[in-house]
């Protein structure tokens, strides 16, 4: 039987708060004050993307990425497989459609609920506890870009 609406909703938002809380623990190891890619090295960014995906997406997607999550139960539509995201695409990876829904923040909402969390706003949230002052605008967005660019960056590496 599908669990309601509001039951998934709160159980994904019952998540995304102890992750949020236990973000601020290990804020600066984790990359999240990491305002440019350039100054890591290929490995680093690769790294730091696999963390990411293991901490926020793997619940749903799974460790491998084919969509079976221990959360994929909770949800009316299974997540998608994210192996097969550069076959879907003719065979090249879409770099930039891939991080404008991991960032989410610029998604029409209007157009059918999304159960995908917005992860810009997380990412953003993460800077600030981490310390970056909520006023530098610049530098929480150059946070959350870099590491929507390492996700998208480990995301490319797991296609089939």
């Amino acid at each position: 039987m599908k669990t309601s609406f509001w039951c998934r909703t709160s159980i994904v938002a019952g998540f995304s708060a102890v992750l949020f809380w236990s973000a601020a623990g290990f804020a600066q190891s984790d990359g999240s004050t990491i305002t440019s890619n350039k100054t890591l090295t290929a490995e680093q960014r690769l790294e730091l993307g696999a963390r990411d995906f293991r901490t926020y997406c793997a619940p749903c997607h799974g460790p491998s990425g084919v969509g079976d999550g221990p959360v994929a139960t909770e949800f009316v539509k299974k997540p998608i497989d994210l192996t097969v995201l550069a076959k879907n695409a003719g065979g090249v990876f879409p770099v930039e459609k891939i991080q404008n829904l991991v960032d989410g923040r610029d998604m029409p909402r209007a157009h059918g609920n999304s159960e995908m969390p917005v992860w810009g706003v997380w990412f953003s949230a993460a800077a600030n506890a981490a310390g970056l002052l909520q006023d530098d605008i610049s530098t929480t967005e150059a946070v959350v870009q870099a590491r929507i660019e390492r996700l998208a960056e480990y995301l490319k590496t797991i296609q089939k």
